[in-house]
């Protein structure tokens, strides 16, 4: 008699691949796009992007993600060009 295999059973849900067409994103897509955490998420809430909810999800629209990544991108280009023009000043004493 052959060897008897049994499944595990995880109860988790599968992920679903992402819809490239589709206009909102779950807060799970955009964290997994935005490599960060649920748990950074919540806990930084109010500099994330704006959301909406419908029904029970909180849905984040594709163009409040993009403000919110050119924000963060313009944030960090001026930190960078800031940090630049202190070590040269520093340089140049």
């Amino acid at each position: 008699m052959a060897p008897r295999t049994t499944t595990q059973v995880t109860h988790r849900k599968i992920a679903k691949p992402t819809d490239p067409d589709a206009d909102v994103l779950s807060v799970s897509e955009f964290c997994r796009k935005n490599n960060i955490s649920l748990q950074t998420f919540y806990k930084f809430i109010k500099d994330m992007p704006e959301t909406f909810t419908i029904g029970t999800r909180r849905l984040i629209s594709r163009e409040a993600a993009a403000r919110w990544r050119a924000e963060r991108e313009a944030k960090a280009k001026g930190k960078v060009r800031e940090t630049a023009s202190k070590a040269a000043s520093a340089a140049a004493t």
